[in-house]
């Protein structure tokens, strides 16, 4: 029909989050999150939203993942706290056609609010 076709990852992950934190009660702390878990991802195929068969796994796989994280944390009031994150995620190499077993692996980085009786 003329139109372009392109692959995209999609999935997600999930396990066990432990964060511990020092010094919570001042004003500004540190924590160092780790995450452990395991998730699965899949190539899907896009042909765009005139094409009624569009999304469908092409191929997928497993990975474990393991990210361990350090925060700059505020607490803003005695329920709110705002972080500033920096973290490395690993995992371990899939399979996929076309794509680095590397590609989900790498440095991330970003904001994070929490809400919580701290």
């Amino acid at each position: 029909s003329g139109h372009d076709t392109y692959n995209g990852l999609a999935g997600g992950y999930g396990g066990i989050f432990i964060e511990p934190i020092i010094g919570s009660r001042l004003p500004v702390h540190v924590s160092f999150p780790i995450l452990f878990g395991i998730g699965g991802v899949a190539l899907v195929e896009d042909s765009g939203w005139w094409d009624h068969n569009y999304n469908y796994d092409s191929e997928s796989d497993v990975y474990l993942v393991f990210e361990p994280s350090a925060e700059i944390e505020v607490n803003l009031t005695k329920f709110l706290r705002a972080a500033g994150y920096v973290s490395y995620r690993y995992t371990s190499d899939v399979e996929l056609t076309g794509m680095n077993a590397d590609v989900l692996k790498g440095w991330n980085m970003g904001m994070a609010f929490k809400l919580g009786k701290f």
